[in-house]
């Protein structure tokens, strides 16, 4: 490692040390871009099943590395310089989306109905957002914990549109977590 790069890494842990407290945490714009996606991706579900499969892949995809571009530009601007702080955000994300995969098989090989299989997403949520409050951003945890009751809740009582219900309350988890994160 040159001089110049372990004057940067050392500038870097101590502007760390001194703003301890001044972790980026969530992005309220990001909570609402991923609320609006999921409302409209599980929503269409319900009314539009063939066109889920591309548009998990281009919304999925593309708002995956959006997110990780916007939320870096933005620390950047901020003048935080973490890139341990994005790595365990990329890192619990990824997992969530493994988690979701693992969600998904069920149905995708027809072992479940997808009508039984989709609150599910609501727990596989409930649990990747709390985690989240709990290592990354407080008001993540709210929302995990609201995901969870809904996921009991759909468990105790049947619901038309299971697809579009599941949608909106992960929605309704986010956009808590966007107003809680505004707050801070």
């Amino acid at each position: 490692m040159t001089t110049q790069d372990q004057l940067k890494d050392d500038l870097d842990f101590i502007a760390s040390t001194v703003r301890r407290n001044d972790r980026s945490g969530g992005l309220p714009v990001l909570y609402v871009f991923w609320a609006l996606a999921i409302a409209i991706g599980f929503t269409l579900a319900d009314f539009a099943p063939r066109l889920v499969g591309w548009y998990w892949l281009l919304v999925g995809i593309g708002g995956g590395f959006g997110s990780m571009l916007y939320a870096g530009r933005v620390s950047r601007q901020r003048g935080i310089s973490n890139s341990e702080e994005g790595k365990r955000w990329g890192l619990h994300f990824m997992v969530g989306g493994f988690g979701w995969l693992a969600t998904a098989l069920p149905m995708m090989t027809g072992k479940l109905s997808p009508e039984a299989g989709a609150p599910w997403f609501l727990f596989t949520t409930g649990l990747v957002y709390a985690l989240a409050g709990v290592h990354l951003d407080r008001p993540m945890l709210w929302s995990g914990l609201l995901a969870l009751a809904g996921f009991m809740v759909m468990q105790l009582v049947a619901v038309p549109y299971v697809w579009t219900t599941t949608g909106l309350l992960m929605a309704l988890c986010l956009g808590t977590a966007a107003v809680l994160t505004a707050r801070k």
